[in-house]
């Protein structure tokens, strides 16, 4: 065999080798991230854990393995790991979900608000409120954190804002 046959054969075995690692890649994590999903609704956050931490390994810039690790986290009691899980992801993240980042945005407010970061968390209130103008709740803890802070006109603004929002939802419903 020449060495042009050789180097022919080493690169046409290396791209099928490349090919078939690429197809069981995208293959295996879709499943891997299903199975994290289904491991969460059944109660069993560990084997959700140890999947999430196993794509996260691979990838760690994986923003939906990243989010399910703080979900499950969070459903496990353990608040901290998921508090550093959704801070490391808010770094990096891009939502293609909105209802996804609302979800998020305000698992991470609570989670400020539960690590005495009051600052923090009405930044995230605050994009709640452009992300989901109808939702009361935001409003309120915007309301609470400027309250807390003796800023009263602006508490003021936002418990207003409160029920604005609220009388908005509360009509959306009859109509």
């Amino acid at each position: 065999m020449s060495s042009v046959t050789i180097i022919l054969i080493a690169a046409i075995s290396s791209a099928l080798i490349f090919l078939i690692i690429f197809l069981l890649k995208s293959v295996l994590f879709p499943k891997k991230k299903s199975r994290i999903e289904k491991n969460l609704k059944s109660g069993k956050y560990g084997a959700a854990i140890k999947d999430a931490k196993s794509i996260l390994s691979k990838n760690p810039r994986d923003s939906e393995a990243r989010y399910l690790l703080g979900k499950a986290y969070l459903a496990d009691k353990k608040t901290d790991l998921a508090f550093i899980e959704f801070k490391t992801l808010n770094k990096t993240a891009v939502f293609n979900n909105p209802a996804t980042e609302i979800e998020f945005r305000t698992i991470i407010a609570d989670l400020y608000l539960k690590f005495q970061q009051p600052d923090e968390a009405l930044k995230e209130f605050m994009l709640l409120n452009k992300k989901d103008p109808k939702n009361p709740k935001p409003y309120f803890q915007a309301g609470q954190i400027y309250e807390n802070k003796n800023m009263s006109d602006q508490a003021i603004a936002y418990f207003q804002k409160t029920i604005d929002a609220t009388i908005k939802r509360t009509a959306m419903v009859y109509l």
